[in-house]
């Protein structure tokens, strides 16, 4: 008799998942073909479109929480930029004589000594323009 007890059994719980899944089913179903009807979005469709605008919302926040800290550190490199742009002033090597009685070194010296000069004020006048724009 226990074979036959134990059988009935996990028919019966086999029939009560069935009859779960056919109500989900039912109920799916029913609300695709009112939504049809009455151009309402099934609660499915509302949830998607809230985890979207969600995911959206997260998205553009770490966006602008980037972009700002891009621009502080830009902020920041610029005003190390001019304050060792007003340090720098110092004068040239080999300020004072003539290239004639300059050593090689020393000419060479003072043309990368130019060209860094020129470079950084470049960069900070390009700096500026765009901070116009």
């Amino acid at each position: 008799m226990s074979p036959v007890s134990i059988s009935k059994s996990i028919l019966t719980m086999r029939g009560i998942e069935k009859y779960g899944d056919f109500s989900k089913k039912k109920k799916a179903m029913t609300e695709r073909i009112k939504g049809v009807f009455t151009r309402k979005p099934s609660e499915e469709e509302q949830q998607r479109e809230e985890d979207a605008s969600a995911r959206q919302r997260i998205y553009k926040a770490e966006q602008d929480e980037g972009n700002d800290a891009h621009a502080a550190e830009i902020k920041r490199g610029e005003e190390e930029m001019r304050r060792d742009n007003d340090e720098e002033d110092k004068p040239l090597p080999g300020e004072g004589k003539k290239v004639e009685n300059m050593t090689e070194e020393e000419r060479m010296e003072r043309g990368v000594a130019l060209v860094q000069r020129a470079f950084e004020r470049g960069l900070s006048l390009n700096s500026d323009a765009e901070k116009r724009r």
